[in-house]
């Protein structure tokens, strides 16, 4: 028996006849059942595996195996005792003689002879059919733009949401890292309890403008607890902390020396003494603020 002639064939029964839904069901797992005998002539199942396979119960099997012998579709013999296996035979409805069946005994798929000689009960799935390039591939100028777009998107100074935080955090900038450095080297430095968004974010501005050296945060906070006019050892002012060390015009000023201290009646930078001169008159008369950005 061919099994897709089979199967053609009875597509086109159903044309004319009808069939109950478990007749339907049981007529396919009888089908694939003797696919897997080999299609013998006759093959044996237990009303329990194709219960358990259809997932229906014993009352049911029976009547749709009834109704499926009563339209001429099946043949079985039931077990002259109860629980003996019952003997199954499908009807070939292509109208072709089958040849020699060669013995071949086959008990709820398992077989002892020969296997299958006619094609799988599935015909085997053809590999998809990949999409045309212009839906797989995105143009270089596309990705550029794409990430050129993220890596430069600047985060409003006014702005404190969590979705900044969370861009800041993947960007691996070590926030308390450089904290822990502070509170280590200014010792007369007020100490860092608490990293905000507003000292992240100045944090990270100075951290780009730095090409992310560490070590240029290391060298503002020893240069300003060496100094006696930031550290608030010469008593001229005292509002030099974390907060204004950390903002980028502040770190220039003092990796350029402004603030270091006297020697020998000049300054360790002589060419910022001008400049230490007019930032030491503007903390004294209290518009030292505006360096605090």
């Amino acid at each position: 028996m061919n099994y897709i002639k089979q199967l053609n064939a009875f597509y086109d029964w159903l044309q004319e006849n009808r069939l109950s839904t478990s007749a339907f069901a049981l007529y396919f797992a009888l089908l694939m059942a003797n696919n897997k005998c080999g299609w013998a002539d006759w093959f044996q199942r237990t009303n329990q595996s194709l219960c358990g396979l259809m997932g229906i119960d014993e009352k049911t099997l029976i009547r749709a195996r009834n109704e499926l012998k009563q339209k001429g579709l099946i043949d079985f013999k039931s077990g002259s005792k109860r629980g003996e296996i019952t003997k199954y035979k499908i009807i070939n409805l292509t109208g072709e003689k089958d040849g020699e069946i060669l013995p071949n005994k086959c008990l709820d798929g398992k077989i002892t002879a020969f296997p299958p000689v006619e094609p799988p009960a599935f015909p085997p799935a053809f590999p998809p059919v990949e999409p045309p390039d212009i839906y797989k591939l995105k143009t270089k100028t596309e990705t550029d733009i794409c990430n050129n777009s993220i890596s430069n998107e600047i985060v409003s100074a006014d702005a404190d949401t969590p979705s900044q935080v969370l861009r800041q955090t993947k960007e691996n900038i070590p926030y308390q890292q450089i904290a822990d450095l502070y509170n280590r080297v200014c010792l007369s430095l007020p100490k860092v309890e608490k990293l905000t968004d507003k000292r992240r974010r100045h944090i990270k501005a100075a951290w780009k403008n730095f090409k992310g050296d560490i070590s240029v945060f290391e060298k503002v906070f020893r240069r300003a607890e060496a100094s006696d006019f930031l550290s608030g050892r010469s008593g001229k002012w005292t509002g030099c902390n974390f907060d204004w060390l950390i903002t980028y015009n502040n770190m220039v000023k003092v990796l350029e020396g402004t603030y270091d201290n006297k020697v020998m009646g000049g300054y360790s930078d002589g060419r910022n003494s001008q400049h230490r001169r007019s930032d030491e008159k503007n903390a004294s008369t209290g518009t030292y603020d505006k360096f605090y950005e």
